[in-house]
């Protein structure tokens, strides 16, 4: 389960509200922080990550932060068995040399062999490869979900003759281009 960071009280979740959180919904079954601070407004900073990272239940993160300093710290600090995916595949090169098991990423929906090998390099330490390959794809992440969000994903999608429907409201659909 990949349960995105609670935001609406966003100043009350320090401490016990947040691994109360962590510690309900864990109760379901494995579970992964999902931080994407851009989206909910709610900034986990390391020591947050940390603490809930020992909970029982709690097996990993998708960090969609941005933040290479916490991801190095995290990385450093996290407990055995805790999995740290990066959530952008732009930053999956710089993830993968500190250590990070890989990525839940967006792009991987609109180029999935482009992001498999490129992610095989890395892991092989074909780096020059690696470079050529992620190049284009962090081009790619910037022009499509970072600039436009689910809805432009989505539209990216379609485009190429996948079904992924229309953004849920309150989202709504990119205009078509030409």
């Amino acid at each position: 389960l990949l349960a995105v960071t609670p935001h609406y009280y966003t100043p009350q979740l320090r401490g016990g509200a947040l691994d109360a959180f962590y510690r309900a919904v864990s109760a379901v079954g494995p579970v992964f922080l999902y931080h994407i601070p851009g989206y909910t407004g709610a900034q986990l900073d390391v020591a947050d990550v940390l603490r809930v990272a020992a909970l029982p239940g709690v097996v990993g993160m998708k960090d969609s932060s941005g933040n290479l300093n916490m991801m190095v710290e995290v990385l450093a600090g996290r407990p055995a068995g805790f999995t740290y995916y990066v959530g952008s595949g732009g930053a999956l090169p710089a993830a993968l040399a500190q250590g990070a098991d890989g990525t839940i990423a967006a792009l991987a929906n609109l180029c999935p062999d482009a992001m498999r090998t490129a992610s095989e390099a890395l892991v092989t330490g074909d780096l020059e490869k690696a470079s050529a390959l992620q190049a284009p794809l962090a081009r790619l992440n910037a022009l499509v979900t970072r600039r436009h969000g689910i809805p432009g994903l989505k539209y990216a999608c379609g485009r190429l003759g996948y079904a992924a429907g229309e953004p849920v409201p309150p989202l709504q659909p990119l205009a078509p281009v030409a």
